[in-house]
């Protein structure tokens, strides 16, 4: 019997450390991400979703915003969401050592550990690179058009994760056969993905951002053909008015849950849909 549809929502929390490595120079928003965090922790209550943050370990320190929040992570955590690390400082991941990543995985997830008084077992990395994939046929040039050759890759990430004890990983490529095509036709591929095994991480491939139409079709999908929906957003874009504003993703959590009901989607986040594989748990 085919099972439901799932549909994995990320929220990138940076603070500060984020806005001031932003590639289109440094921002102000750092702010935004603990303010609009404050309100969609009520809304995913509200609605009785729980998601996973993926924050950076730097923002779990001891300190003042915009650059620190270690209460507001732990309020994240207590209300039932998943804590993933996104590195320890923002980092680009394609442009470290092996070393250097294995050094930030480490410093990362035993900052978020010891704030949240939980495991941490997932990793989503910033700019959802390293995108090389060679056997995937993804030729991850995003990752080489901002510092050259890569030295990681998403099988190194991957075994790094293992050897630093993450279970998960939201990762991002792109086809050649789907690279093709975005330039034919000046759209990007998004559709469900399935979760597949690389280096002994169960890894999710990125379906869309933010929460507009092309979002809304993907959980639709999902539900439709059993696969996973894997969106990811901004806490300080909730403010704005484009497709990652608290009104579209209002929207799109109103027809997710609606699909929910419908016994056609389940929202999840990956440590739940680890215990899946494990047998310790029936979504």
């Amino acid at each position: 019997m085919k099972h439901p549809g799932r549909l994995l929502i990320y929220w990138d929390y940076e603070l500060q450390r984020g806005a001031d490595v932003s590639p289109s120079g440094r921002h102000d928003w750092g702010i935004e991400d603990f303010r609009q965090t404050e309100k969609l922790l009520e809304v995913l209550d509200q609605y009785q979703v729980k998601t996973t943050f993926a924050v950076v370990g730097f923002a779990a320190l001891d300190g003042e915003l915009p650059y620190h929040a270690p209460a507001q992570i732990r309020e994240i955590a207590r209300r039932g969401h998943e804590v993933a690390s996104h590195t320890w400082m923002h980092d680009w991941v394609p442009g470290l050592t092996y070393i250097q990543l294995l050094e930030t995985l480490r410093k990362s997830k035993e900052q978020l550990e010891v704030v949240t008084g939980q495991p941490v077992i997932s990793f989503a990395p910033p700019w959802n690179a390293p995108r090389t994939f060679l056997q995937r046929t993804s030729i991850g040039l995003y990752d080489r058009r901002r510092n050259g050759r890569p030295h990681t890759d998403i099988p190194t990430l991957c075994r790094a994760l293992r050897e630093t004890g993450y279970r998960t990983a939201r990762i991002a490529y792109e086809p050649l056969h789907h690279m093709l095509l975005r330039r034919l036709t000046g759209k990007a591929v998004k559709l469900p993905t399935q979760e597949e095994w690389i280096e002994g991480i169960l890894c999710l491939k990125v379906s869309s951002g933010g929460f507009a139409a092309d979002s809304m079709t993907v959980i639709r999908r999902a539900a439709q053909s059993g696969g996973n929906a894997v969106i990811y957003g901004h806490p300080n874009t909730l403010a704005g008015e484009d497709h990652e504003s608290i009104k579209f993703f209002i929207t799109f959590l109103e027809a997710a849950c609606d699909l929910r009901e419908q016994g056609k989607l389940d929202i999840i986040t990956p440590a739940k849909l680890l215990d899946f594989y494990s047998g310790n748990a029936i979504l």
